[in-house]
């Protein structure tokens, strides 16, 4: 019992081959004592393939030896094999591991800008209803009918009024003018001349 254990405690303590392998391909073999460290190793990797220590980087399943004095038997402490697969990447010259700060200009925050509104009565309850300008249907806060909003163009009519008949110019999307001659406010949807009072009866 005790041989098997002393045979063990040997292995353990015979060390480990280390495969370093470049991003060519190519694959150098290194041994390293059980207690040997991370820097140790880098600079053995310097002597023999010139990369310098300070720009390399070794990573092991995905993760990087960053501690230079760390020792190879507490990386591998859970593992049972003494042989392991290191794959080293070389920093460009300048580089470091802290990213430099960026150079470019900091771009100004993105500020909202608020479409301009346009109001109309609805056409259902009479209630104002404010929209942005280009939109083609609105939905009335009050009621909540939905209308189609027409695009405004621009006509020309004489005053209902028989007495008065001066050219009135007007957008489509406006429902009342006044006349400017005889002082009538004309529905532009029926194009009639309603009195004050029974304009405010109707809204």
């Amino acid at each position: 019992m005790s041989t098997a254990y002393g045979q063990l405690q040997e292995e353990k303590d015979a060390g480990y081959t280390i495969q370093i392998k470049e991003l060519s391909g190519k694959t150098h073999d290194f041994p390293v004592g059980s207690n040997g460290t991370v820097g140790e190793l880098k600079k053995t990797i310097e002597a023999k393939l010139n990369h310098p220590a300070n720009r390399q980087r070794l990573i092991w399943q995905g993760r990087e030896f960053r501690n230079d004095a760390a020792q190879f038997k507490d990386e591998f402490k859970s593992q049972e094999a003494r042989s392991f697969v290191v794959h080293l990447v070389v920093r460009p010259a300048g580089s470091t591991n802290t990213p430099l700060p960026s150079t470019q200009t900091t771009q100004p925050a993105y500020r909202y800008r608020q479409a301009p509104m346009q109001t109309v009565n609805c056409p259902f309850c009479r209630t104002m209803v404010q929209f942005p300008v280009g939109s083609r249907m609105i939905r009335c806060s009050s009621c909540g009918g939905i209308s189609r909003i027409q695009v405004a163009q621009d006509v020309q009519k004489p005053c209902p009024t028989p007495t008065c008949r001066v050219t009135l110019s007007f957008k489509t999307n406006m429902q009342y003018i006044r006349c400017p001659k005889c002082v009538s406010t004309i529905e532009t949807a029926r194009w009639r001349v309603v009195k004050t009072e029974d304009r405010k009866q109707n809204t």
